[in-house]
């Protein structure tokens, strides 16, 4: 064993890779380690930051005199890391972090109050939502017991076969990442232009459901759609997940609010059951017709799966905080790999490396894309989604507050570390209203190095490690439904 081998063994040993250690080496003797160190943990450990290189100049409002001054040339790291913000944990884990960490609030903030909602909220008819997008044909599946035990994906004793001569069933117990789950038994039975069009109109559907609510609570009160208007506003959150067959789930938190101010309750006479059957009602009333010219007419509508779970009034922190969470999730779901940006362009589809019916719902939004009566849906900038137009989670105005206002808030805080410390590569020296930044930045690489992608990891783990601690702080104190 060479002398460079025994260094890499050891080195493995200690968890840093070869390479890695032989950047630190560079970086420490251009002086540029600490920076890069300081700046890889300001970004959060982002896997893949923007490096922009230029001048950051910060003016007085009231004076236009120069205030503030930075050059990213100046340091040894030669430029300032800004984080990707990616919401896909496998572009970058920590950027996905933060946004699914957003979404828990907002979410959570309109079941119990804060961020622009008061207390009161939690008083007030909820309920958790689920619409399913309808059966666009048979799929691989897998199914589970009452024993826990997998059973048999599509068991059938007569062994039948379609009209295209391939099996319509299916006796396997398909492992949990199997790559034939959601994808169609028989792919000429299958209604791939049907799939696409749903999830481009799953927006849609919500929005009449939104609307088709509040005439479904007077239909079962006995009250006028005037009346309830006038009475009741109900407010959603809602989250799309991509199922494995491709199609397009809804998740939400409904809450009915007074009809004048979102931090008062709607009348008594409107329960969370109540709420809860006019959601249900509702989705099995809506639908939309797509008329596509050559391939023919659509019916789209929820599929039959809905369930309404009313949320009782005041009910304990950890049912709420579950909730947020299982929504929130969906915020960083993946999809398939390679298919967190648009497509470039046809030849990208036969090389991606997806399951043949990921492929096929890409190629097939493609397609669709080219028609002249679908150009409004814009298809083939949303190919890799397999239609989907909307954005993978939203709430209405006055559920909560917005991720802008969330993000400002954060910008505000790290203005008034930069005040106190007088780093002004954290933000321009000076609070809003009182400066005037003019930013002359540009691109000049995106990602890190061998030694920048280790240090970003370590900033991670011990991100983790300080919230995994913060935690289990929590959890002594107030108890383990509190964390």
């Amino acid at each position: 064993m060479s002398e460079e081998e025994g260094w890499a063994a050891v080195l493995a040993r200690a968890g840093v890779p070869w390479d890695a250690w032989s950047g630190l080496v560079v970086w420490g003797r251009s002086g540029g380690l600490a920076e890069l160190s300081e700046q890889v943990a300001a970004v959060g450990g982002c896997t893949r930051p923007v490096r922009l290189a230029g001048t950051v100049r910060s003016f007085s409002a009231s004076t236009g005199e120069l205030v503030g001054e930075y050059e990213t040339g100046k340091g040894p790291a030669g430029g300032l890391l800004v984080a990707c913000g990616s919401r896909h944990a496998g572009v970058c884990p920590s950027c996905a972090r933060r946004w699914r960490g957003d979404t828990w609030w907002l979410v959570l903030a309109g079941m119990v109050g804060g961020k622009g909602r008061a207390a009161a909220v939690r008083s007030h008819p909820r309920v958790f939502l689920t619409l399913t997008a309808p059966s666009f044909g048979v799929v691989h599946t897998r199914r589970t017991g009452v024993d826990g035990r997998v059973r048999p994906c599509r068991a059938r004793r007569d062994w039948p076969v379609c009209v295209h001569g391939e099996p319509a069933w299916c006796g396997l117990r398909h492992g949990e990442h199997d790559p034939e789950l959601g994808a169609p038994l028989c792919a000429g039975c299958y209604d791939w232009a049907g799939l696409v069009l749903w999830n481009a109109h799953a927006g849609a559907l919500w929005n009449r459901w939104s609307v088709q609510t509040g005439r479904e609570i007077g239909r079962l009160s006995g009250r006028t759609a005037a009346a309830v208007r006038a009475a009741v506003k109900v407010e959603s959150t809602r989250v799309a997940e991509m199922q494995a067959r491709g199609a397009v789930h809804l998740h939400a938190i409904v809450r009915a609010d007074s009809g004048r101010d979102p931090d008062t309750g709607p009348p008594a006479w409107l329960s969370p059951e109540l709420l809860a059957e006019a959601a249900i009602g509702a989705a099995r009333r809506v639908r939309l017709e797509a008329d596509v010219p050559g391939l023919g007419e659509w019916v789209l509508r929820f599929g039959e799966q809905i369930e309404a779970h009313p949320i009782p009034p005041g009910a304990d922190d950890g049912q709420e905080r579950r909730l947020a969470s299982y929504l929130a999730k969906y915020v960083t779901k993946e999809t398939a790999a390679g298919l967190e940006r648009p497509i470039g362009g046809a030849g990208e589809i036969p090389l991606l490396g997806v399951a043949p019916h990921v492929r096929a719902l890409v190629g097939t939004a493609w397609r669709l894309g080219s028609l002249p009566g679908l150009a409004e849906l814009k298809l083939r900038r949303w190919a890799h989604q397999y239609g989907y137009r909307g954005p993978v989670a939203t709430r209405s105005r006055r559920y909560s507050a917005s991720l802008a206002a969330l993000h400002a808030d954060r910008v505000a805080y790290r203005r008034q570390q930069a005040a106190r410390t007088g780093d002004d590569r954290l933000a321009p020296v000076g609070m809003p209203g009182q400066t005037v930044t003019v930013p002359a930045l540009r691109l000049s690489r995106i990602g890190l190095d061998a030694a920048g992608g280790w240090l970003a990891e370590q900033a991670r783990t011990a991100r983790d490690d300080a919230r995994r601690v913060g935690r289990e702080e929590i959890e002594r104190d107030l108890g383990p439904d509190a964390a």
